[in-house]
Protein backbone atom coordinates (compact mmCIF):
# COMPACT_ATOMS: atom_id res chain seq x y z
CA UNK A 1 0.00 0.00 0.00
CA UNK A 2 0.96 3.56 -0.99
CA UNK A 3 0.75 4.88 3.03
CA UNK A 4 2.98 1.66 4.21
CA UNK A 5 5.90 3.00 1.49
CA UNK A 6 5.45 6.84 2.53
CA UNK A 7 5.66 5.52 6.36
CA UNK A 8 8.72 3.70 6.29
CA UNK A 9 10.21 6.26 3.72
CA UNK A 10 10.64 3.78 0.77
CA UNK A 11 10.31 4.65 -3.26
CA UNK A 12 7.05 2.51 -3.94
CA UNK A 13 8.84 2.40 -8.07
CA UNK A 14 11.16 0.08 -6.55
CA UNK A 15 8.98 -2.07 -4.66
CA UNK A 16 9.96 -4.72 -7.45
CA UNK A 17 13.80 -4.03 -7.91
CA UNK A 18 14.84 -3.72 -3.91
CA UNK A 19 13.42 -7.29 -2.78
CA UNK A 20 15.13 -8.61 -6.31
CA UNK A 21 18.23 -7.08 -5.15
CA UNK A 22 17.45 -8.62 -1.39
CA UNK A 23 17.26 -12.05 -2.90
CA UNK A 24 20.16 -12.11 -5.14
CA UNK A 25 22.26 -11.43 -2.30
CA UNK A 26 20.93 -13.89 -0.16
CA UNK A 27 21.72 -16.54 -2.67
CA UNK A 28 25.28 -15.25 -2.69
CA UNK A 29 25.60 -15.01 0.57
CA UNK A 30 24.81 -19.10 0.76
CA UNK A 31 26.72 -19.95 -2.01
CA UNK A 32 30.03 -18.05 -1.26
CA UNK A 33 32.00 -17.26 1.71
CA UNK A 34 32.53 -13.50 1.05
CA UNK A 35 29.95 -11.39 -0.64
CA UNK A 36 29.67 -8.01 -1.35
CA UNK A 37 26.59 -5.31 -1.48
CA UNK A 38 27.04 -1.70 -2.01
CA UNK A 39 30.85 -1.85 -2.32
CA UNK A 40 30.62 -3.66 1.13
CA UNK A 41 32.34 -7.03 1.59
CA UNK A 42 30.52 -9.72 4.07
CA UNK A 43 32.16 -12.21 5.18
CA UNK A 44 29.82 -15.30 5.42
CA UNK A 45 31.85 -18.11 7.21
CA UNK A 46 30.40 -20.44 8.81
CA UNK A 47 28.35 -20.89 6.08
CA UNK A 48 24.98 -22.86 6.67
CA UNK A 49 22.39 -24.25 4.23
CA UNK A 50 20.19 -22.07 3.42
CA UNK A 51 17.08 -22.12 4.61
CA UNK A 52 13.70 -22.15 1.93
CA UNK A 53 12.98 -18.97 0.15
CA UNK A 54 8.98 -18.37 -0.49
CA UNK A 55 8.01 -15.60 -2.18
CA UNK A 56 4.96 -13.50 -1.48
CA UNK A 57 2.81 -11.54 -3.49
CA UNK A 58 0.48 -11.07 -6.21
CA UNK A 59 0.14 -13.26 -9.70
CA UNK A 60 1.53 -12.52 -12.14
CA UNK A 61 4.65 -10.93 -11.02
CA UNK A 62 4.82 -12.63 -7.97
CA UNK A 63 4.85 -15.79 -9.96
CA UNK A 64 8.10 -14.96 -12.31
CA UNK A 65 10.08 -13.86 -9.13
CA UNK A 66 9.04 -17.15 -6.76
CA UNK A 67 9.81 -19.36 -9.98
CA UNK A 68 13.36 -17.30 -10.55
CA UNK A 69 14.57 -17.12 -6.67
CA UNK A 70 12.65 -19.15 -4.15
CA UNK A 71 11.54 -22.41 -3.47
CA UNK A 72 8.07 -21.73 -3.47
CA UNK A 73 5.37 -18.96 -3.74
CA UNK A 74 3.48 -17.29 -0.84
CA UNK A 75 -0.58 -16.21 -2.39
CA UNK A 76 -2.50 -14.80 0.02
CA UNK A 77 -6.84 -14.93 0.41
CA UNK A 78 -7.52 -15.90 -3.24
CA UNK A 79 -10.22 -19.05 -3.67
CA UNK A 80 -8.98 -22.29 -4.93
CA UNK A 81 -10.53 -21.46 -7.79
CA UNK A 82 -8.52 -18.21 -8.31
CA UNK A 83 -5.56 -20.11 -7.77
CA UNK A 84 -5.99 -23.28 -10.08
CA UNK A 85 -4.62 -21.39 -13.13
CA UNK A 86 -1.81 -19.54 -11.46
CA UNK A 87 -1.03 -22.33 -9.07
CA UNK A 88 -0.11 -24.00 -12.62
CA UNK A 89 1.66 -21.21 -14.19
CA UNK A 90 3.51 -20.45 -11.25
CA UNK A 91 4.91 -25.12 -11.65
CA UNK A 92 5.51 -24.26 -14.98
CA UNK A 93 7.93 -21.44 -14.51
CA UNK A 94 9.62 -23.27 -11.70
CA UNK A 95 10.21 -26.11 -13.95
CA UNK A 96 11.62 -23.85 -16.76
CA UNK A 97 13.74 -22.55 -13.92
CA UNK A 98 14.71 -26.21 -13.11
CA UNK A 99 12.86 -26.35 -9.77
CA UNK A 100 11.41 -29.98 -9.00
CA UNK A 101 8.34 -29.94 -6.48
CA UNK A 102 7.98 -26.48 -5.84
CA UNK A 103 5.94 -25.43 -2.71
CA UNK A 104 2.36 -23.34 -2.74
CA UNK A 105 2.07 -22.21 0.67
CA UNK A 106 -1.46 -20.34 0.66
CA UNK A 107 -2.67 -18.21 3.41
CA UNK A 108 -6.15 -17.88 3.81
CA UNK A 109 -9.12 -18.06 6.42
CA UNK A 110 -10.63 -21.68 7.07
CA UNK A 111 -12.84 -20.20 10.08
CA UNK A 112 -16.18 -22.28 9.94
CA UNK A 113 -18.20 -23.68 12.58
CA UNK A 114 -18.44 -26.75 9.63
CA UNK A 115 -16.22 -29.53 9.50
CA UNK A 116 -17.55 -30.45 6.27
CA UNK A 117 -17.23 -27.24 4.65
CA UNK A 118 -13.41 -26.72 6.02
CA UNK A 119 -12.47 -30.19 4.90
CA UNK A 120 -14.16 -29.44 1.37
CA UNK A 121 -11.79 -26.25 1.40
CA UNK A 122 -8.65 -28.14 2.30
CA UNK A 123 -9.39 -30.71 -0.16
CA UNK A 124 -10.00 -28.16 -3.14
CA UNK A 125 -6.77 -26.74 -2.00
CA UNK A 126 -4.92 -29.73 -1.81
CA UNK A 127 -6.23 -30.61 -5.89
CA UNK A 128 -5.20 -27.19 -7.18
CA UNK A 129 -1.57 -27.45 -5.79
CA UNK A 130 -1.37 -26.14 -2.86
CA UNK A 131 0.96 -27.85 -0.23
CA UNK A 132 0.54 -26.11 3.29
CA UNK A 133 -2.14 -23.85 3.82
CA UNK A 134 -1.75 -20.70 6.98
CA UNK A 135 -4.46 -20.33 8.62
CA UNK A 136 -5.36 -16.56 9.19
CA UNK A 137 -8.33 -15.64 10.98
CA UNK A 138 -9.03 -12.22 12.99
CA UNK A 139 -10.99 -12.56 16.39
CA UNK A 140 -11.73 -10.21 19.27
CA UNK A 141 -11.80 -13.23 21.77
CA UNK A 142 -9.28 -16.44 22.87
CA UNK A 143 -12.66 -18.07 22.38
CA UNK A 144 -13.34 -17.21 18.59
CA UNK A 145 -9.99 -18.56 17.64
CA UNK A 146 -10.22 -21.66 19.91
CA UNK A 147 -13.10 -23.02 18.30
CA UNK A 148 -12.07 -22.50 15.32
CA UNK A 149 -8.79 -24.30 16.36
CA UNK A 150 -10.72 -27.12 17.20
CA UNK A 151 -12.52 -27.14 13.85
CA UNK A 152 -9.19 -26.91 11.68
CA UNK A 153 -7.61 -29.92 14.05
CA UNK A 154 -10.52 -32.17 12.58
CA UNK A 155 -9.91 -31.62 9.26
CA UNK A 156 -6.05 -30.58 9.27
CA UNK A 157 -5.38 -33.73 7.87
CA UNK A 158 -6.75 -32.54 3.93
CA UNK A 159 -3.87 -31.29 3.37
Amino acid sequence: MRSEFKALGLNMRKRVSDPETVLEFLHSAFDNDVVQLNDQEFLFRPRPSRPPILVGGAPPHAIERAAKFGDGWLPMRLSPEQLKPWVEQYRQAASEAGKEEPEVVAITDLSTDDEAQCRDLCGACKAVGVTTLVHSQRYDQAAELIASMDVLASCGSEL
